[in-house]
């Protein structure tokens, strides 16, 4: 029977049944979160153990809604794969209508795209992932899928493989502008990269008199760097200076001249979705030899009937596989 398991960053209880009402009580900490993990849990060193995918919900929504959203393909998938669906940092109002089915607290990865919020979000799942993971691939449902895209893009050594449901193209947290392709060419446009020990400067412009912001793991510029669009004209633009980060080589940022996301992904859209589009730009970061679209009726929403359903589960499964036999 599939089980549910509140983990607490701190403290994590024993797993307590899918329906189990205790579920329903969030921690107000913020750094304590709770989780729910769908899938069978096997303790025997003679099996192997399931493929382990961390989940990250849409905005407005919480671990509860995307596991709910994401109950025919789970089904399909069985026990093989263990889902641990995190809820994001920021305490939010409901998604449009989401309070009409689903209780809150309702929580979102970040409120606006601010250089400290999507850095304090990203912080925030890179602690998780010390906590909870490892894992082998991430998907994501709207926001979520743009916080996943982040995690691949910059990280491209952490998952094997990726689904975006939904989803859209991730803010770069240094020009708080949607990364994009520069058109006509398929090339991604980055910024100059320079060392701390450097004297000469970024391509870009940058702030007079602005102080380098520091993420946990010290300087670093991410080289997401890319043409853009709908930028405000008040959007500060600083540079990232790289240093030596004492870390795990899955939690190092790339500092590639690209950040093509190179994993297998599948791409979730629905025809009817008004962000249809950015899915679409998403897909183009993405290995297109290895991107698998699945298109459906509806809209800003996972399918629920049959044919869709099994499309999607036909390509989840096929990118698994291959991101699986890629890294073995």
């Amino acid at each position: 029977m599939a089980q549910v398991i509140n983990r607490l960053k701190a403290n994590r209880p024993a797993a307590l049944n899918l329906h189990s009402k205790s579920i329903d009580h969030i921690p107000d900490s913020k750094s304590s979160p709770l989780t729910h993990v769908f899938g069978k849990h096997n303790s025997s060193p003679h099996k192997s153990r399931p493929t382990r995918i961390l989940c990250l919900h849409g905005k407005g929504t919480s671990a509860k809604v995307l596991e709910t959203q994401m109950k025919p393909l789970l089904k399909k998938l069985g026990s093989r794969v263990e889902c641990v669906f995190l809820n994001g940092p920021v305490l939010s109002d409901p998604y449009h209508g989401i309070d009409r089915y689903f209780s809150g607290p309702y929580f979102s990865w970040y409120p606006s795209p601010t250089r400290q919020s999507l850095t304090e979000a990203l912080d925030f799942i890179l602690d998780q992932i010390d906590s909870l993971g490892p894992f082998d691939g991430v998907f994501g449902f709207s926001q979520g899928a743009a916080m996943a895209a982040m995690l691949c893009m910059d990280y491209p050594h952490m998952f094997k493989f990726a689904a975006f449901f939904c989803g859209g193209r991730p803010y770069d947290r240094d020009t708080l502008q949607r990364v994009s392709l520069e058109r006509g060419t398929g090339d991604f446009v980055t910024r100059t990269i320079t060392t701390s020990s450097s004297t000469s400067s970024a391509s870009s412009p940058t702030s007079s008199g602005s102080s380098t912001p520091r993420s946990k793991f010290g300087e670093v510029k991410f080289s997401s760097s890319f043409l853009h669009s709908n930028a405000s004209s008040e959007d500060n633009i600083f540079d990232f200076a790289t240093s030596e980060l004492d870390m795990n080589a899955s939690r190092r940022p790339s500092l590639r001249p690209t950040a093509l996301i190179t994993v297998p992904t599948v791409h979730l859209i629905g025809k009817q979705d008004a962000h249809a589009g950015e899915g679409r730009m998403l897909k183009e970061l993405c290995d297109q030899t290895s991107a698998v679209l699945v298109e459906h009726d509806g809209g800003h929403v996972m399918p629920r009937t049959s044919a869709p359903v099994g499309e999607l589960f036909n390509a989840v499964d096929a990118v698994i596989k291959k991101g699986l036999s890629q890294s073995s």
